[in-house]
């Protein structure tokens, strides 16, 4: 109760919410929680053994095996799959053709079940030979105080050969826990260096032996938290040292007891779960389980926690150890067998073994690779559980233990070899046509009977030594050291081409400073306090002090000075350019030299057949070699010195010292160098604006409150101005602009009924003038008002006409004041009739002028925004961009010209084809911004043509020649001259 009330109160102190409601309610899970792991952990610290001393716990405990096991006749043979003994092993050298089905019926089954019941009878006469042998080969390595046996170690009389293969015929059961022990400590003593197998000691190793890479480095043994003590170092101190391991994990097991862990809920429902079928763990809260939840909650305080696969694990060493010894076991398997990366977060140790195991079945079994990839049966799907938990609940226990007897005397990568083994004895079954997902996945997630032991331990065997587990020359280690030496090839020559580009900047900066009177001044006046300072540290002053890189030797006293302040000036600027074309042309020889050595491209080219072993060494450390020698051409150091060997230890020293000094070297000389000709800095260039601004400012403030009122009204009057011109030129305008859009404008009031009004009245007028005057039908009427409507009044001109002959005569009594408002009605049809199309003329052109009316006041507004925005540099146009880069596109083309001009050499000196590099890869550059997809590729497959360093000098002039024929139109370089 005292460790809980102290864990509540960390947890309270430690999640302090402002919400008390959430902070209750996450304290009284956590109470629960801790209550529950408590009693789970006081059900297991009872000391009640919890069994049933009844005749049918007696009759159920004398039905055991030799290992502890409750006998059963498997008679699900459904969920059993025989591992056939098979001749040959997996090889790199002869994979696996065969097709030859291997039947597997229930007698078979049954057979090879009853062969497996009577070998754990009793032990036969060979099994008590190997019992003799192993004690002959163990001793006593260290005692208690009572005389007992703490450790044992196997004796120095008898070679590793001679282990190895008594090992293979499986360590007898009285001494497995000996064995273990002495073979676990034995491999730390080494550092973690695991033994290779000796099944062909004698012959050489081949090339064409693959690496498993299984990416386990065995950690020191310094650390003492999880190993031990330190020791002092000498043969004599190795026992001392396996000592303090064992000791400090033990003292570790106990003292982990009465810590709580997060993971005792969890490891409480697995542990009943584990090997019931063995008597040890069968009872609840008996013995075994009590001991195995001990070390599954002393190992699950460790990083990685708790996984359900350490469950198998321990209980298995827990058949040999006592629990602290289990523990203890346990923790060095997890941290030099690799055991920690397979259960670490992500499993990456677990998927780097799937992934060895794949290549290797690849390699092998190639038939076989390709069937369960076409019946998409990846290795996760029924390999997980081997690597979970070594192999548990997959064989027969003692199958299981003899496979343990190579994983531990060989390392982690004996468990790749047994799962290879494994899939190499039901090849043929997986081969097979009438095979499918179901068949396979179900055959490889079955219990596993071995047909023989012996011969399924030497399967394996035989194939981890027919597979370099070490770190040697295998074809992928070569390759590999190639790539990386590519890969730094490409770096070195980027990083030159970057300070080349950086370089032709600096020297365009240095160039305009020469070429303006103002700007070579300008630059004087802000380098006037930095040579002044110069000048004021030495003690013997001279021109020198203020124009450093002035001419050579030009030493005058300031006295005597009888040159002119800007030819000095000039000199220096001069000394800069003709100083950054001298490293461009160092540069440039070394991208030359880069470019035209090609002696690793010959040996690793494709189809060379020339990619591995030591026929690549000879190229890699040529290739090292030169790029070394051209990195020291440019950083002057002599120095280095790389071994003459063709080793791949050797190679991968020169490698070393090729990444770890020379090219550290070469880039710190080339920075400094272009420091020394770097532009001013930004507080250099800028300090008469610093100095001078503050006081114009304030002179500029004077003045302004001298005059306040004048200033006053002038802003008023700006500001009017610009309200005035932002309001009326713009905003109404877009307005009107934009209520014409939407409502169709105003018009100019004549709307098309009143203009239908006044025909209608018009064609009423002149009928009744054609029914009273010329006596007109009913259908004459008709067709006068269809004329009428067409415009045509001929009818009342012609009365009209009749009645001018006596115009007082018809004012007075006749029909001339009629026909006269007839023709003025008409007039008044004719006048709406063209305003009507007048206003639909002015609509149609109305958002017409209001565009026009509103452009020049965007166009003012485009402008000045443009200007101030490039008076702050806040904007850099488009086209100013792109006429830049046609110009840098210009001088590289031109550049390029002059370079291939003069030269009569094929192929090029390596200087020039340098600076021929350099040039492309601006253009390259350059036209990636300015040109489109479809013309890139043609402008870059001519710069390829370029780029060729045995390319014929004339090949390159016509590539030349057809750029400027082809690209000089498109890319406007005649305009970018202009």
């Amino acid at each position: 109760m005292a460790t809980k009330t102290k864990l509540n109160a960390a947890n309270r102190q430690s999640t302090a919410f402002d919400n008390t409601e959430l902070s209750y309610y996450k304290d009284e899970q956590q109470i629960k929680d801790e209550e529950l792991a408590q009693k789970i952990r006081s059900n297991y610290n009872d000391d009640d053994e919890h069994e049933n001393g009844d005749s049918s716990t007696d009759a159920l405990y004398g039905n055991l095996d030799r290992y502890g096991f409750f006998l059963h006749n498997y008679d699900n043979k459904q969920r059993l799959t025989i591992l056939y003994k098979t001749k040959r092993v997996p090889s790199l050298k002869r994979p696996s053709k065969s097709h030859k089905l291997r039947p597997e019926s229930d007698q078979d089954k049954a057979r090879v079940v009853d062969k497996y019941l009577k070998s754990m009878d009793s032990l036969s006469t060979k099994e008590v030979d190997r019992i003799e042998k192993w004690r002959d080969m163990l001793q006593p390595k260290q005692r208690d105080h009572g005389s007992n046996i703490r450790l044992w170690r196997l004796k120095r009389s008898f070679n590793q050969h001679t282990l190895a293969r008594r090992l293979v015929k499986g360590v007898p059961d009285r001494w497995r826990a000996a064995a273990w022990e002495s073979m676990l400590l034995q491999n730390i003593d080494n550092q973690g260096t695991f033994p290779r197998p000796y099944y062909n000691s004698n012959a050489s190793v081949s090339s064409d032996k693959m690496s498993i890479k299984s990416g386990y480095k065995a950690p020191s043994t310094r650390s003492i938290e999880t190993i031990g003590e330190e020791t002092e170092e000498g043969s004599s101190n190795s026992g001392h040292s396996s000592k303090s391991i064992m000791e400090t994990l033990s003292r570790q097991y106990f003292d982990r007891q009465s810590e709580p862990s997060s993971y005792d809920i969890q490891i409480d429902l697995d542990v009943p779960r584990t090997i019931s079928g063995h008597f040890l763990f069968h009872n609840r809260y008996g013995l075994g389980q009590r001991n195995l939840f001990h070390v599954l909650h002393a190992f699950s305080l460790q990083p990685n926690g708790y996984c359900q696969g350490m469950g198998p694990i321990a209980a298995t060493l827990l058949c040999y150890y006592e629990p602290e010894k289990a523990y203890a076991m346990l923790s060095l398997l997890d941290k030099y067998y690799g055991m920690h990366d397979v259960f670490k977060h992500g499993f990456p140790g677990l998927l780097e073994h799937l992934h060895v195991q794949d290549e290797l079945v690849k390699l092998t079994m190639p038939k076989m690779f390709e069937k369960l990839d076409q019946e998409n049966v990846p290795p996760t799907s029924y390999a997980t559980k081997w690597y979970i938990t070594l192999f548990a609940n997959t064989v027969p226990f003692k199958t299981q233990l003899r496979f343990w007897d190579l994983m531990i005397f060989y390392g982690p990568d004996a468990v790749v070899a047994f799962s290879v083994s494994i899939l190499w004895c039901l090849r043929h079954n997986i081969i097979d046509a009438k095979s499918n997902f179901e068949t396979i996945l179900t055959s490889l997630s079955n219990f596993f009977i071995p047909e023989d032991e012996d011969t399924l331990m030497n399967t394996a065997c035989k194939a981890l030594d027919s597979i370099d587990v070490e770190q040697g020359e295998s074809e992928l280690e070569w390759l590999l050291l190639a790539r990386v030496t590519l890969v730094l090839y490409d770096n070195v020559v980027h990083t030159l081409l970057h300070h080349s580009v950086r370089l032709s900047d600096l020297s365009n900066f240095w160039e305009r400073m020469l070429e303006s009177k103002y700007r070579s001044y300008n630059f004087l006046l802000q380098t006037l306090p930095y040579r002044a300072y110069n000048y004021a540290k030495h003690a013997q002053p001279s021109i020198h002090s203020l124009f450093p890189y002035s001419q050579a030797g030009l030493s005058l006293n300031l006295r005597t000075l009888t040159f002119k302040p800007l030819n000095l000036l000039k000199f220096e600027l001069q000394s800069h350019i003709d100083q950054i074309q001298e490293l461009k042309n160092a540069i440039a020889n070394s991208v030359g030299r880069l470019a035209s050595f090609d002696g690793l491209m010959n040996g690793f080219g494709p189809g060379s057949g020339n990619a591995s072993g030591r026929s690549l060494g000879g190229d890699l450390n040529g290739w090292i070699k030169h790029l070394t020698s051209v990195l020291t051409d440019i950083s002057d150091d002599s120095h280095v010195n790389l071994n003459e060997s063709t080793s791949f230890k050797a190679i991968l020293d020169n490698l070393k010292t090729l990444v770890n000094k020379v090219i550290p070297s070469h880039a710190s000389t080339v920075a400094q160098r272009v420091q020394n000709h770097n532009r001013p800095s930004p507080l250099i260039r800028n300090w008469p604006k610093l100095v001078l601004g503050p006081p114009l400012l304030l002179i500029a403030a004077r003045v302004a409150l001298r005059s306040q009122e004048a200033v006053k009204a002038s802003l008023r009057d700006a500001t009017e101005t610009v309200k005035g011109f932002i309001h009326g030129w713009i905003i109404e305008p877009a307005s009107h602009i934009i209520s014409t859009i939407r409502f169709g404008g105003h018009g100019l009031g004549v709307t098309e009924a009143g203009l239908e009004s006044d025909i209608a009245s018009l064609e009423r007028m002149v009928k009744e003038l054609g029914k009273d005057s010329l006596k007109l039908s009913d259908t004459q009427l008709v067709q006068l008002g269809d004329s009428v409507r067409k415009g045509d009044l001929s009818a009342v001109l012609q009365v009209y006409e009749n009645e001018m002959k006596t115009p007082f005569k018809s004012a007075l009594f006749g029909q001339l004041v009629r026909a006269l408002l007839i023709q003025i009605q008409k007039v008044k049809c004719d006048v709406d009739t063209t305003m009507t199309k007048l206003d639909a003329l002015l609509k149609s052109q109305e958002l017409t002028f209001g565009f026009v009316g509103v452009a020049p006041s965007l166009a003012i507004v485009y402008f000045v925004g443009t200007w101030i925005s490039k008076g702050l540099g806040l904007i850099v146009g488009r086209k100013q961009l792109s006429l830049r880069r046609r110009v840098e596109l210009f001088e590289c083309i031109r550049r390029i010209d002059c370079l291939l001009v003069p030269s009569t050499q094929s192929p090029l000196p390596q200087q020039t084809l340098g600076h021929l590099l350099l040039a492309t890869s601006i253009m390259r550059k350059c036209a990636a911004d300015i040109t489109q997809k479809r013309l890139r590729k043609g402008l870059c497959d001519d710069l390829n043509e370029l780029e060729i360093p045995q390319g014929d000098v004339l090949d390159k002039r016509a590539v030349v020649e057809r750029m400027w024929r082809c690209w000089g139109g498109k890319l406007g370089w005649q305009q970018a001259v202009l």
